[in-house]
Parts: C-alpha cells; sequence; structure tokens
C-alpha cells in the first residue's frame, strides 16, 4: 500500500513526533510511505525508506499565498506518488489535502483521504468538522475528541479513534544522568518540576510560571524546567523572576529530560492526546494536568492527577504533594508505564491505522 503523510513541519512537536513514528512504522512493515512536511530536525528521525516532498516553511501560518503553494505541491505529490492513501495530521492539512484531491484525473482512482484529528482550541469545533468532512475516515487522538466532533455533525461512521502511541522509554542511566545534571547545574538531591511545549497561549505556560511559584513557597529547593519555545518567550522570563525556573528552549533530547523529572506538569487550556504526557507515563514520570481535553481519560487509571479547575493553585498542591510522597510517586509511575504498555505503544497505534487505511482504500 503506498501512503502519502501531510503533516505541517518536521520540528519539533507532538504531532510531528506521532507522525514520524508512525511512518517509520509503516515502511518498516512494508508499505510504500511518503512524507510530506516542512523541514525541521525530525527529518533525521525518518527512516531511509521514507520518501520526501518538503512543503513551505510558513505552512503553520495562515496566509492565503503560502496555503496556495502549498495546496499545489500536494496536488503534485498526489499526482507523483499515486498513492492508496493520502493521511493529513490535523484539521488544516487535511484541508489542503482535500483541496488538492479535487482536480482529479480521468481513468486515475483518486486516493482515500484520512485526516487525525488531534485537536483545535476552544471554539474551533464547528469549523474542524467542517474541514474533516472530505475526509473518508477520520482518526480522533482521543474519545473526548470524537465526541465533539460528533457534537458539531461530525459522523460518527465516519469517525475512529486511534490513541497517540509512543516508543519504550530509554531508562536514564547514572553516567547520562550525571551528564545531564552537569550540563544544567542541577543538584541530585533537588526536586525536578519539567513543563514542555510550545510557549503559546493555548498550552497557558503562564499558568505553570504561578503555579511554580506557589511550589516554591512551600519546597524551595525546587528546579523548574520549561522545555520548549515560543512567543511567549520572553514575556514568561520576566514573569519567573524571582524563582529558580531553567528556560530551556527547543531540545531534541527532551525526552531525557522528561525522564530527568519527578513530575510533569501540563498547564494546557485545551489538548488532544499529549504526547509529551505518553512519554513521561512511559518513562515513569507522575503527571499533574490541568482538565483540558483528554488528560482525564488518560490519567484515569492513576497514572496523575488531574485538577478540578485550571487553577495555578489547584496545580501547586498537588505538585506540592506528589514531592513531598515518594511512594505516592512511585505508584502513579507504575500505573503510567503499564498504561502506556497496554495502549499507547507504537505497535497498537500502528496496527489501528494500517486497519484503517485497509478499510477507506
Amino acid at each position: 500500500m503506498r501512503v502519502l503523510t501531510i503533516a505541517p513541519t518536521l520540528g519539533v512537536g507532538g504531532l510531528e513526533r506521532v507522525a514520524v513514528d508512525l511512518a517509520n512504522a509503516l515502511a518498516t512493515r512494508g508499505e510504500e510511505v511518503t512524507f510530506a512536511a516542512a523541514d525541521g530536525p525530525l527529518a533525521a528521525e525518518l527512516d531511509a525508506g521514507v520518501q520526501r516532498v518538503t512543503l513551505h516553511p510558513r505552512i503553520g501560518g495562515r496566509e492565503p499565498r503560502v496555503v496556495a503553494d502549498t495546496v499545489v505541491r500536494v496536488a503534485r505529490a498526489i499526482r507523483s506518488v499515486a498513492p492508496h492513501v493520502v493521511h493529513a495530521h490535523n484539521v488544516k492539512m487535511t484541508g489542503i489535502a482535500g483541496a488538492g484531491l479535487l482536480p482529479a484525473e480521468l481513468g486515475r482512482r483518486s486516493p482515500s483521504l484520512v485526516g487525525t484529528f488531534h485537536g483545535v482550541a476552544p471554539g474551533e469545533d464547528r469549523a474542524a468538522a467542517l474541514l474533516l468532512r472530505r475526509a473518508a475516515g477520520v482518526a480522533c487522538v482521543s474519545e473526548a475528541l470524537a465526541r465533539r466532533l460528533e457534537a458539531r455533525r461530525g459522523h460518527r461512521d465516519r469517525l475512529s479513534v486511534i490513541p497517540n502511541g509512543v516508543a519504550p522509554a530509554v531508562p536514564l542511566d547514572g553516567p547520562a544522568r550525571a551528564a545531564l545534571d552537569a550540563e544544567l547545574g542541577l543538584d541530585e538531591g533537588r526536586p525536578v518540576v519539567a513543563a514542555v511545549g510550545r510557549l503559546m497561549a493555548v498550552k497557558a505556560p503562564e499558568r505553570f510560571l504561578d503555579a511554580a511559584r506557589l511550589v516554591a513557597a512551600e519546597v524551595p529547593e525546587t528546579v523548574f524546567l520549561v522545555i520548549g519555545d515560543g512567543p511567549l518567550r520572553a514575556a514568561l522570563e520576566r514573569r519567573a523572576a524571582g524563582i529558580d525556573v531553567r528556560f530551556l528552549g527547543q531540545r531534541p533530547d527532551a525526552r531525557r529530560l522528561i525522564g530527568r523529572a519527578d513530575v510533569l506538569v501540563v498547564s494546557s487550556e485545551s489538548e488532544g492526546l499529549s504526547v509529551v504526557t505518553l512519554e513521561a507515563l512511559a518513562a515513569g514520570v507522575p503527571v499533574v494536568s490541568t482538565p483540558a481535553t483528554g488528560m482525564a481519560e488518560l490519567l484515569e487509571a492513576g497514572a496523575g492527577i488531574v485538577a478540578e479547575r485550571p487553577d495555578a493553585r489547584l496545580l501547586a498542591e498537588a505538585i506540592v504533594s506528589l514531592l513531598g510522597d515518594a511512594s505516592a510517586r512511585a505508584a502513579h509511575g507504575a500505573a503510567g508505564r503499564a498504561l502506556v504498555e497496554r495502549r499507547h505503544g507504537l505497535t497498537q497505534m500502528a496496527d489501528a491505522y494500517q486497519g484503517l487505511f485497509e478499510r477507506v482504500r
């Protein structure tokens, strides 16, 4: 089966990580995979058997010229590859792929379009449902997202729930941990609390910093890591004055940093099915989260704590409780590892997508 995967970029991010891991898994299984995306660091992680199509570097924006250029490049890729399935990651790329499919050529069977719904900001569900109607199948990364689409006239018979999957965590052994501590100036024995993600409004990183300030008042030796970059960074650095927060920017070794943390915090307004959270659970790191879409579903088996409201004080109380209870951290960590092994491995994700592609092709 020939599959054309379309993603916004090959930058460092949860959606991009899922897209790359899935493309590699399908290629390993003998499928012919072509990957269309703007260039980025994760290009180096694509399997040698995965072909590349480069999209416009500013496709993340909404400039009409950039969108039109991307539609043209995708249409050319579809004609060149002649895929059985076009798999688009996120709503915008599904819309672009649908536009690229419109000029069907006589005598050639049009490929089937599958879109993966990773989530949208609150208030954008109706527009998302409209753009996804062109797809023969829609994979929602959580049951909560599927319910949201269905409520906006998304056709349930076209919806599948395929949770994101992650690779097993590589244990952070003694030398690797010591090297990381030396690089970051971390002292053994000081608790480490991390947040990972793009520094933009929907991730509410200011809420994490407000919670960090409250935690520091209770556990002053705590070190806070902010892994990721974005337009809010300068303002956040000013907001963090007086507490020990390390802004690390984008890091190709984010998985190692997550594994070094005692607690991972998700402060978001909205999530799909957080890959960062899955990577923490795979590493046995407990998670404290706001009640963003999908997080209660993900942590209900005891892998972390979901605050009743998106409130910095509630996040701080949960963080402090975990930092003061090593046995609770260990229990949450064990539950997280078991959950990933049972439901969120790469094998389960690849099996589900392969089955979906076979059904719609």
